[in-house]
């Protein structure tokens, strides 16, 4: 798995730890944090588009 899949994979599990939160400071918790996995996903697979060649990204 790649480093960008486990960050989707980070984002999606805070996603749902959100609807099961007992708290309303909790659920708020858990989304602040599936939305920085899924910053950190998108940013790393900006950075794997810019550094490999064009070839790699068309495959």
């Amino acid at each position: 798995m790649s480093i960008t899949d486990q960050f989707w994979q980070y984002a999606k599990e805070a996603m749902l730890s959100a609807c099961y939160a007992k708290t309303d400071d909790d659920k708020q918790a858990l989304l602040d944090l599936a939305q920085t996995w899924t910053q950190a996903a998108l940013l790393e697979r900006q950075s794997i588009n810019y550094d490999s060649p064009a070839e790699a990204r068309a495959a």
